[in-house]
């Protein structure tokens, strides 16, 4: 099992909160939110970010609209996701 840090990510334009998440990114790739919270589920990866000095586990947050990623510490969930910067995308390629 890899523990795994994540330092950006890229939000959808439709909601600011934690629940337009949409990839997560570290020095070692960039990943869709869905592979993540599969990866979690599967107990093969775990995942973590650090802000201000602070390990924050990232975790599955079961809301009533659906399942999003958010980190916690000490117990206490939050929102601090959102505080890291925006992954670079991949440009896209042209067809030949």
């Amino acid at each position: 099992m890899a523990d795994i840090q994540i330092n950006c990510t890229n939000k959808n334009d439709t909601f600011s909160d934690h629940t337009g998440i949409t990839h997560l990114g570290g020095p070692n790739g960039r990943w869709k939110k869905e592979q993540i919270i599969f990866s979690l589920n599967e107990r093969s990866n775990t995942y973590f970010t650090v802000i201000d000095d602070i390990r924050l586990d990232i975790n599955i947050y079961l809301q009533g609209y659906g399942v999003h990623l958010r980190a916690h510490a000490n117990g206490v969930w939050n929102d601090l996701l959102l505080k890291l910067p925006r992954c670079p995308v991949p440009e896209e390629r042209a067809m030949a």
